[in-house]
């Protein structure tokens, strides 16, 4: 017989009384696209208002999860809820995942942001993963003395914690910049970076400029988080981020 693990769970989650369960579930597990990546059978070792205990054969990766059951009437029920980075064990070839349920889009979006930064933190970074974002900014180019040669916007394409890609109409020829955007609060925030490369693009004209980040390791963690956020945002409101002259003339 296998011991149930000591698994920690979220302050919320503490507050609330665990029922212990024997119930059969089937899941579908889900990337931070909603993407299904897996699927199986577990069973529900515990439960609370606001999360569950569940054993699997196999680990379960990624960020989502739909779990299954039948009730007594014979309906089905289903309830979402994102997997907790910390409640993740394996014991005796046995998985156990700590899920907690999921009710609004906000708990949703602070499950990405957690998950893509925890894939940022890597030791190399060369290898850190890159994120896809879609975020105005406003740019400030200095030569290598650290005079300012001229300002733009433009567009993030993807960051990782060592850096950013930007798209542009013109491009950068400078060696440092500055970028600018806004948190969801609506204030600036703002990071320092190198320019490492700056190529046109055949298919659009349009610049993609890699920069480096550099300076204070807050500032950049700050800026990181405010370009995800703005990214879920700008997605879950629709908001058109093709990058173009006219839609550049309307935000000046």
């Amino acid at each position: 017989m296998v011991e149930k693990p000591d698994v920690s769970d979220t302050r919320e989650q503490r507050r609330s009384s665990r029922i212990e369960t024997n119930i059969l579930v089937k899941y579908i597990v889900f990337d931070d696209k909603g993407k299904d990546t897996d699927y199986g059978e577990g069973r529900a070792i515990n439960l609370s208002q606001n999360g569950m205990l569940l054993e699997t054969r196999k680990p379960l990766k990624d960020v989502f999860v739909i779990l299954m059951s039948f009730e007594l009437k014979g309906k089905e029920v289903k309830v979402k809820g994102r997997l907790v980075p910390n409640n993740i064990q394996n014991i005796q070839g046995h998985n156990f995942s700590g899920i907690e349920f999921i009710r609004d889009k906000n708990q949703q979006e602070a499950a990405v942001i957690e998950k893509n930064q925890k894939s940022l933190d890597t030791r190399e970074q060369r290898h850190s993963l890159r994120i896809e974002t879609s975020v105005f900014v406003k740019y400030i180019i200095f030569d290598n003395k650290g005079k300012a040669m001229g300002f733009g916007k433009g567009r993030t394409v993807n960051l990782s914690q060592s850096g950013i890609l930007l798209e542009t109409l013109e491009p950068l020829k400078c060696t440092f910049v500055i970028l600018i955007t806004m948190d969801l609060k609506g204030k600036d925030v703002k990071v320092k970076g190198r320019l490492i490369r700056s190529i046109q693009q055949d298919a659009t004209g349009h610049y993609f400029s890699g920069i480096q980040f550099i300076g204070n390791k807050d500032e950049q963690k700050s800026i990181i988080v405010a370009f995800v956020k703005s990214h879920f945002r700008n997605k879950s409101k629709g908001i058109n981020t093709e990058l173009s002259d006219c839609f550049l003339k309307e935000l000046r």
